[in-house]
């Protein structure tokens, strides 16, 4: 994904774009999430905002684990072999979304 622009409404065409790709029923998209970034949560003139226009469903989740998740990737960067671990962890996480999204779509 590219936008043209880095305001929310650039951001959310280019998801939308991306989205009408792999969403063959726009009411199976039930949630959206964006890590807390001020341009893309904003109610009224954000991507979701925007995203759910376009999505009835897709109900805004904030992503309270956010920083969590960033000190924990700082901290945990810090040792080889703690990197290595999270790495696959994450791997096999990522390898399950994904399953799950091909099953879904």
């Amino acid at each position: 994904m590219n936008p043209p622009g880095h305001d929310a409404k650039s951001v959310a065409e280019c998801i939308q774009a991306s989205l009408e790709k792999v969403v063959a029923k726009p009411e199976k998209l039930i949630s959206q999430n964006y890590g807390g970034t001020n341009v893309m949560c904003g109610q009224h003139a954000g991507v979701q905002a925007f995203i759910q226009c376009a999505y009835k469903n897709a109900q805004y989740v904030h992503y309270y684990a956010h920083h969590l998740s960033l000190i924990v990737r700082q901290a945990t960067s810090q040792n080889q072999q703690v990197r290595v671990f999270f790495s696959n962890l994450s791997d096999i996480t990522n390898f399950s979304i994904n399953l799950h999204r091909e099953l879904l779509f």
